[in-house]
Formats: structure tokens, sequence, C-alpha cells
């Protein structure tokens, strides 16, 4: 009897275990996108309030589709406040490069 009890609790801690793992992992899936979804600029702005309001309420499903869905919908800032000169040259007798 004792055995089998051991047993029990090992495997209910197991199941414990993997369940908060499992959890975890969502809530920070579900974060990163409510965070991203709130920084980011959308191509269409009513996106991002579509995203926001389907994180807030359907959490676990919409941070999964965020994820696959949304890159595809936001406007790329990345190189937004680069400015490319393009008649800089290096000079060759102070020694600059172009690297």
């Amino acid at each position: 009897m004792n055995q089998q009890l051991e047993q029990a609790i090992g495997t209910l801690a197991g199941f414990m275990f993997l369940t908060w793992s499992m959890a975890a992992i969502v809530f920070f899936m579900w974060l990163t996108a409510l965070i991203d979804a709130i920084k980011s600029e959308f191509e269409n702005p009513n996106n991002k309030t579509i995203w926001i309001l389907l994180l807030v309420f359907v959490a676990p499903v919409a941070a999964i589709l965020y994820h696959f869905i949304a890159p595809g919908q936001k406007v790329d800032t990345r190189f937004k406040n680069v400015r490319i000169d393009k008649d800089v040259k290096p000079n060759i007798e102070t020694g600059d490069k172009w690297f």
C-alpha cells in the first residue's frame, strides 16, 4: 500500500510539473504577444485594436495565433530612421574604410 501511494504521488508530481511548465510557456507567449501588439505599428490600425482585444479576452489561443499571423500584418520599422548617403566615399588618405 505504501509503495502504491509513493507511485501515485510521483505521478501526480510529474503531472503537476508538466502542467505548470505548459502554463508558464503559454503565459510567457501571451505576455510577449501583448507587449509586442502594444508597441508595434500595423498596416491597418484596426488590426492593432483587434489583436489587443483578442489577446485580452481569448488569451491562450490568441497568443499562439499572434506569433504566426501578426508579423505579416505589421509595418517594418527596423530601418525607419536610417539615412543612406550614396555620395559618401571612404577617405583613402586618412585610412577610412567602407566597413
